[in-house]
């Protein structure tokens, strides 16, 4: 399957939202998780307050209709500074992946999300989202990527070790509330010598 990789426009934030729904079910990425509280609720990768996480978890589920307003919102009035999404678009318009890219500091990127629909997997979909990744970091100047991957996602890192990166530690506990591991990776982009 060909899918042709663009910007992400506020119209694909319902479809990019039912992927990552779909992606991870367990443990959905929402920006409070990004900015790593379920992570400082953990403790030797077991969580101290499971419950009132799966809770929590369970309201923000609920408010996704606002999530959703938010991010077209975010769409409409511009990205942030330094974050780049992308989706991968298959016939008819169906937005078969995304990710993002976060160049926030200039010399270091970041990789916060990266999904294909389930029914996608294996159609060089992921590796085509992350190559324009890897392009535009490279294109801003970077010098490395970072990512965090759950270790019990064998073919995502896979993918990510052919594409060049290495695994560098492991953050126990960081995916809750099921208390899974990541697995950091980093790629070190080389200097443009032209």
């Amino acid at each position: 399957m060909i899918c042709k990789v663009r910007p992400m426009r506020g119209r694909d934030v319902r479809q990019v939202l039912g992927i990552e729904r779909q992606a991870f079910p367990d443990d959905p990425w929402t920006p409070e998780s990004g900015h790593g509280w379920l992570t400082r609720a953990t403790r030797g990768g077991q969580a101290r307050h499971a419950r009132r996480l799966a809770g929590l978890i369970r309201f923000v589920r609920l408010n996704q209709a606002g999530s959703l307003v938010r991010h077209v919102r975010l769409l409409a009035l511009n990205q942030p500074p330094g974050r780049r999404y992308i989706v991968a678009e298959a016939d008819g318009g169906e937005v078969a992946g995304f990710a993002c890219l976060d160049v926030a500091d200039g010399a270091e990127a970041s990789i916060p999300v990266i999904a294909v629909r389930p029914d996608r997997q294996g159609q060089r979909i992921g590796t085509n989202l992350l190559t324009e990744l890897i392009t535009m970091a490279t294109a801003e100047g970077c010098r490395g990527i970072s990512l965090y991957v759950r270790a019990d996602n064998p073919g995502g890192r896979r993918l990510y070790r052919r594409t060049g990166f290495a695994e560098m530690t492991v953050r126990p506990g960081f995916y809750q509330p099921s208390g899974t591991d990541a697995v950091v990776m980093r790629l070190s982009v080389p200097e443009d010598n032209a």
